[in-house]
């Protein structure tokens, strides 16, 4: 089929047809594969498969066969001597095997999350080692898995770990160390440590305050509304008016939630009502995010940045 006629046809379905589709695609390419890439005969066959094996991101599917098929094409790329083409099909299929315990974790299916991110964890260390950014942040995602299944001990010492190394990988105010802060705090709580989960998510929220203001002002250009974006800082206790980006707002609501837990509903209650109108402010009434932080519900932050 001529190439603009394939590039044309994609846009003229659903997103149910393509995905369809490209599982039609994926399941009839495994159907060729022979299945022996050590075959020095058999090598024809993955060469040909190859280009469609990439273009067709077989590496995306969760099909037992294609991912077989794309394990084949990454032995068959080594040992025809292409070692560059191998290496960046065994890099691109990680990352897929990432983004689909991010996505099994985020639709619920803890225990088959935590399967796929402890071998993803563990194929980054061998290729990469224990502290590569894609290492540990897939050893965040089975973090949160084992703490999602209710090992709470567990996750709270991995959480401790991931804070130190981020911490000297990355330094104080990166946002992946806020971030592992900020799950520091939910183990915390989870594990009943109330104090220590207010102490950590205050300290989580003070550098993501202090880290807001360092954010260009270039983005007054891309504002409406200047008071938008204006940094300021927020805390449990008044003052300055707060930071109004969604993050750290969302900091602060589960700073809330840790000023209930260890009985200041006072403070508590003064944070939320602040919080609640700046995020009316920024997000608009409507928002989710508007009922979450009324009903002091932990924000999702927990897992993954605040959808906007």
């Amino acid at each position: 089929m001529h190439r603009l006629v394939q590039a044309a046809l994609p846009y003229r379905m659903t997103e149910e047809d393509r995905a369809t589709m490209r599982r039609g695609a994926h399941l009839l390419l495994a159907a060729n594969d022979p299945n022996d890439p050590n075959d020095v005969n058999r090598w024809d066959r993955y060469g040909s498969l190859y280009p469609h094996v990439v273009v067709s991101e077989a590496v995306r599917s969760q099909e037992n066969w294609v991912r077989n098929l794309v394990v084949n094409e990454v032995v068959y790329l080594l040992r025809w001597g292409d070692y560059t083409s191998g290496l960046e099909l065994a890099r691109t299929a990680l990352r897929a095997a990432h983004n689909l315990g991010v996505s099994l974790r985020l639709t619920g299916d803890f225990a088959r999350a935590r399967d796929i991110d402890e071998m993803t964890w563990n194929s980054y260390i061998t290729m990469y080692g224990q502290d590569h950014v894609d290492t540990v942040r897939t050893w965040l995602g089975f973090i949160l898995d084992i703490r999602e299944l209710g090992e709470y001990g567990d996750a709270l010492l991995y959480h401790q770990e991931l804070v130190e190394r981020s911490t000297s990988l990355l330094g104080t105010h990166h946002p992946s160390t806020l971030l592992a802060f900020h799950h520091l705090a939910a183990a915390q709580r989870l594990a009943g440590r109330h104090e220590q989960a207010l102490r950590t998510a205050e300290q989580a929220q003070d550098a993501l305050g202090a880290m807001a203001q360092k954010i260009p002002r270039l983005r007054r250009r891309h504002s409406t509304s200047p008071s938008s974006w204006t940094p300021m800082r927020i805390n449990a206790h008044g003052g300055r008016t707060a930071t109004t980006h969604p993050h750290v707002l969302a900091h602060a609501v589960n700073v809330a939630v840790d000023l209930r837990s260890v009985g200041r509903s006072e403070e508590s209650d003064q944070l939320r009502d602040r919080t609640v109108e700046r995020f009316k402010r920024r997000l608009g009434s409507r928002h989710p995010a508007i009922r979450s932080a009324a009903d002091l519900d932990r924000m999702v932050i927990d897992h993954t940045p605040m959808p906007l």
